[in-house]
């Protein structure tokens, strides 16, 4: 994406009641931030990356985070994973790296790997379902984990789809 602001405030201005909402985006990160994050997590996907140099995350009028900075990325990521192990959650969330979420506990994230079988087999297993075997992610897409049953599904195609979607509320969670 070349120009990332423009994206962001031409998704904003789609949506219904663009006078309720009104989103800031931070300055952008610096590339010491990004290698914290780089150092813990690995390479970002590229979109990301460029997202984050131009800013560093982006806030409401409320303060409410709508898309993370990189210390939040870190943070929330590791609190995710710590979680993951309490939880018992059914796939290694080292597979996704979240970057923001709806304000009710349901995490945006990059799937960041294939899902093998053994992790879709998990899924279905976990679900009782045999959704995981139609769940179509590949590294890049954009997904939603549930936080009340820790179930995945597909949110977009990469970055630029979530923005439109996500700030212009024609995709909610």
């Amino acid at each position: 994406m070349s120009n990332w602001l423009d994206h962001l405030s031409a998704a904003t201005a789609r949506h219904k009641h663009p006078e309720l909402l009104t989103y800031i985006p931070r300055p952008p990160a610096t590339p010491e931030q990004l290698l914290v994050l780089e150092q813990e997590f690995g390479p970002l996907p590229q979109d990301l990356r460029s997202f984050l140099l131009t800013a560093n995350g982006v806030t409401d009028q409320y303060d409410w985070p709508a898309m993370w900075g990189a210390q939040e990325i870190v943070e929330r990521n590791r609190a995710l994973r710590a979680d993951a192990g309490v939880r018992g959650a059914p796939f290694p969330y080292d597979h996704f790296l979240f970057f923001a979420d709806n304000g009710l506990g349901d995490h945006f994230g990059y799937c960041l790997r294939p899902l093998g079988s053994e992790v879709l087999g998990a899924l279905e297993r976990w679900s009782r379902s045999s959704f995981a075997r139609d769940m179509e992610m590949s590294p890049g897409d954009i997904v939603l984990l549930w936080h009340e049953d820790l179930t995945l599904r597909k949110f977009a195609d990469d970055l630029g789809d979530f923005v439109d979607g996500w700030f212009s509320g024609e995709r909610g969670s």
